[in-house]
């Protein structure tokens, strides 16, 4: 929504439009490609447009408008229709009324196209109702080489921008979003986990099965980087855990036909903390799993300082761990699309 004032111009849009619940949406497979869906108010907001590329796959980006002259004439309108290009490595299609609407306000027009490298390829500059005809190429095709056209793919291959983001230190749209998961090892404090103990993976984040599960479904969200206590975590890091818990949760409930979780994290030696590594216990729940309620953290507490603790093997959590991963990647171990 508008608040916008001069002693020429009032907009007050919010006194007949409210805010959705909603984020926008990506729509797959159009003509022009994966299109992110916004508005004209809408471009000022450079995390919008980074959720509708990262987090939806957007590959173009439209902003059909009615921007204010005003804010058009004060070069508004070409710099952050630009500015949403680049920095998304998107095309950008931005359908702009023209002309007057009521003697207080009028529209300023310049329609336009831009592609991936910020260029406006193009543009509506005379007044009045028109056509704007453009060329959108994503992938260069083998063989095929034309001058002057900016590819999404070989854009995004130049300046890959995309893998040099920072989860670790910001929340970010795609927050917990999964990543292949690969074949290296990771630490666990000071323990080695094998990649086939892990079901989920992002940037900052993984999921790996339990060595002594309390309940059906019990596992683990760490973060990569070893890092003894909660309060040393980024702010970045902490979203992500806590996002890839929430995704996690949901598909394990669902299997094992839980109704409800336990969510756990003992921070400290203190609180029964004895690998110095964060980590987050997620429990499936269901009614009479224990005899109090409660009794799940005194079992926390102690189930991995009892004499007579059962271990499974590798091969047992490999199996699971299997069966976990293909609630989020495929037979290729590429992440599913939502």
């Amino acid at each position: 929504m508008i608040e916008e004032s001069s002693k020429k111009l009032t907009l007050q849009e919010s006194q007949y439009i409210q805010p959705g619940s909603l984020a926008p949406v990506v729509v797959r497979g159009t003509p022009v490609g994966d299109l992110g869906l916004a508005i004209c108010y809408d471009l000022r907001f450079p995390e919008l447009a980074s959720a509708l590329r990262y987090k939806g796959g957007a590959n173009v980006l439209a902003y059909p408008s009615a921007f204010s002259l005003p804010t058009g004439e004060a070069g508004h309108w070409h710099t952050l229709l630009r500015a949403r290009a680049i920095e998304t490595q998107c095309y950008v299609i931005a359908a702009a009324q023209d002309g007057v609407h009521h003697p207080k306000f009028t529209s300023y027009g310049h329609s336009m196209v831009i592609d991936p490298w910020g260029k406006i390829i193009a543009e509506r500059t005379e007044p009045g109702p028109g056509i704007l005809m453009a060329r959108i190429c994503h992938q260069l095709e083998e063989g095929v080489v034309e001058r002057g056209i900016n590819y999404t793919n070989s854009v995004r291959s130049m300046l890959p921008v995309g893998l040099s983001r920072r989860h670790d230190l910001f929340p970010l749209p795609d927050v917990g979003s999964p990543i292949p998961i690969g074949t290296e090892d990771f630490q666990f404090g000071n323990i080695t986990l094998k990649a086939e103990q892990i079901f989920y993976r992002t940037s900052v984040s993984i999921a790996l099965v339990n060595i002594s599960p309390l309940v059906p479904g019990h596992v683990l969200v760490i973060p990569v980087e070893v890092v003894d206590r909660f309060g040393s975590l980024p702010d970045g890091t902490i979203a992500d855990m806590y996002a890839c818990v929430k995704r996690i949760s949901e598909k394990l409930c669902e299997h094992f036909g839980a109704t409800s979780l336990t969510i756990s994290i003992q921070d400290g030696k203190d609180a029964g903390q004895t690998v110095p590594h964060v980590h987050v216990h997620v429990l499936p729940r269901k009614p009479g799993d224990f005899a109090m309620n409660d009794d799940i953290y005194a079992a926390l507490q102690a189930h991995d300082k009892v004499a007579n603790r059962k271990y499974r093997s590798n091969e047992e959590m490999a199996v699971e761990a299997k069966l976990f991963r293909s609630f989020f990647y495929d037979k290729f171990g590429q992440p599913l699309k939502n």
